[in-house]
């Protein structure tokens, strides 16, 4: 079958073979998650469902019963101890990761054929992610970085709807589901102001101070929750100076992750809370960038590189393998060049007002996280919208076959 044919073929059964592919998905991650039982390989994940447990069996939002918490965001364990609270065994909270990713799926053929009129080149977006197979790996912990993804693509999704009668309605709406994905993930919130700077480009200024005001909402209020139980303002959590000391000091190489000496700093904040703790990391980090200026700019510069790495240095060694980095490499890079191409056929096929707002925020995900360290998974979300870049490609280049055509 000839690629012309095939996307003739994807044309006529777009919604069959994309509820197929959303199935096969949810399928294939059930058999995933019987296979890998009971057991959590990683400490994120034994951190999340242990804040789970305690929030159900304690009411308080505590790593160990006792003590309140604020080192870990609160959405991801918030949304886990709901689903215990419905008797869900672990094998539902992985499988709640898979359904995420099926809805992916639909969203991407949604999204793409109504951005690019194509129903054969939806087609394509909505199986990329199942050729992605990083994706499918991470859905099988009980990470946040999938449901977070959904997330993030809805969030743009539903912006790039915006026409010139827009309703207060559906500005609440995103701001809302702004504000669930900050509570799981806080490093994204540099992806509001984006996108209500691109609000008010298209003549929506009322409307952009919305977003920001209700996207800000839950983020606020648990920020006043860390005021009164700690006695101090953070935002959602207090991670950000632990994070700045792993990605900032005398060890800390472009790819080494969590795998810094922290010298004397544990025992010194063992008796610490949360807070105090981070504040503690957070200054000795401060202090090697300000005694290390250039060492520090350089090494800045190298995470920046490293983001765009096919593998990381794991805590977790047993979950390292040269099959998983090759595998890793086999599909991102591909990926990246497939981006590549489409802003190389931008002057003939002009981006759309989306593509250029996904390229800003992949690349100030960048910028931003490489201010603490960068990885794989924390990309995760971002490399999802580059899906649609891929249908752009696709729509660019299937333009200028029917112009060359016509001619």
């Amino acid at each position: 079958m000839t690629l012309t044919r095939l996307i003739v073929f994807f044309d006529v059964h777009a919604q069959k073979l994309t509820w197929i592919l959303a199935g096969l998905t949810v399928v294939a991650g059930g058999f995933y998650s019987l296979w890998l039982g009971e057991r959590l390989r990683y400490i994120d994940e034994r951190d999340y469902f242990t804040l789970a447990e305690n929030l159900l069996q304690f009411r308080a939002y505590s790593s160990d019963g006792i003590n309140p918490s604020a080192f870990r965001p609160p959405g991801y364990p918030m949304l886990l101890a709901a689903m215990r609270l419905l008797g869900a065994p672990i094998f539902m909270l992985r499988m709640l990761n898979f359904v995420a990713l099926a809805a992916i799926v639909v969203l991407l053929q949604r999204w793409t054929v109504r951005l690019f009129q194509h129903r054969g080149i939806s087609v394509v977006a909505a199986g990329l992610p199942l050729c992605y197979p990083v994706l499918f790996y991470t859905a099988g912990a009980l990470y946040p970085q999938i449901i977070a993804a959904f997330l993030l693509l809805v969030l743009v999704e539903r912006l790039s709807r915006v026409s010139i009668a827009i309703r207060f309605a559906h500005i609440v709406q995103i701001g809302l589901i702004s504000s669930l994905l900050l509570l799981m993930i806080p490093a994204v919130s540099f992806v509001l102001p984006v996108l209500a700077i691109w609000l008010g480009f298209q003549r929506h200024r009322k409307e952009a101070v919305l977003l920001c005001m209700v996207g800000f909402l839950l983020p606020a209020a648990w920020s006043i929750r860390n005021r009164v139980v700690f006695g101090e303002w953070v935002y959602i959590s207090a991670n950000s100076g632990f994070n700045l000391y792993l990605g900032n000091s005398a060890d800390t190489t472009p790819n080494s992750g969590t795998n810094v000496a922290r010298g004397s700093l544990d025992a010194e904040t063992i008796a610490l809370n949360d807070v105090q703790r981070d504040h503690a990391f957070r200054d000795a980090g401060l202090d090697w960038i300000r005694n290390n200026p250039q060492r520090a700019a350089v090494l800045y510069t190298q995470k920046i590189l490293n983001y765009f790495n096919f593998r990381n240095e794991l805590a977790t060694q047993s979950e390292s393998s040269s099959a998983n980095d090759i595998l890793m490499f086999a599909t991102y890079y591909p990926l990246l060049a497939l981006v590549l191409a489409r802003l190389v056929l931008a002057r003939r096929s002009p981006l759309t007002s989306t593509e250029w707002v996904i390229i800003i925020i992949y690349l100030l995900n960048a910028l931003t996280t490489a201010i603490f360290f960068t990885r794989i998974r924390f990309r995760l979300p971002f490399d999802m919208l580059l899906f649609v870049m891929v249908a752009g490609l696709l729509a660019a280049a299937q333009k200028k076959s029917q112009t060359t055509t016509d001619l």
